[in-house]
């Protein structure tokens, strides 16, 4: 299978994906709000109506944070379950590898008897 080294990359990998796509959501925050703000004080500098999309768009931010926090400290949450995959496929596997024992040591009897 895949050795510890490979293991670490990938489950790294997956946390530098997780952090960055944060941070890019954050990045179109920030320029798009801040161009939204010039064209607010522009046109209209006696109403700040910026603060409505900052205020919807930093709630979606908000739980983009949120749900990015609990990634990189839980995992995606599927881990009980992987785990719980991963150990039904080890007993089949054995289970599997025990019935193939089975079949060649009764082909050696068989074998045997014909002799």
């Amino acid at each position: 299978m895949f050795n510890e080294e490979e293991i670490l990359r990938r489950e790294a990998k997956k946390r530098v994906l997780i952090k960055k796509s944060f941070k890019s959501h954050r990045n179109a925050y920030i320029l798009c709000l801040g161009f939204l703000l010039i064209i607010n004080l522009w046109t209209s500098p006696g109403y700040l109506w910026v603060r409505w999309p900052a205020l919807g768009w930093g709630l979606g931010l908000a739980f983009h944070y949120k749900s990015t926090l609990q990634k990189l400290k839980y995992g995606h949450g599927y881990q009980k379950e992987i785990d719980k995959e991963m150990e039904e496929l080890k007993k089949i596997r054995e289970k599997s590898d025990t019935q193939y024992q089975n079949y060649q040591f009764t082909n050696k009897i068989k074998e045997k008897e014909e002799r």
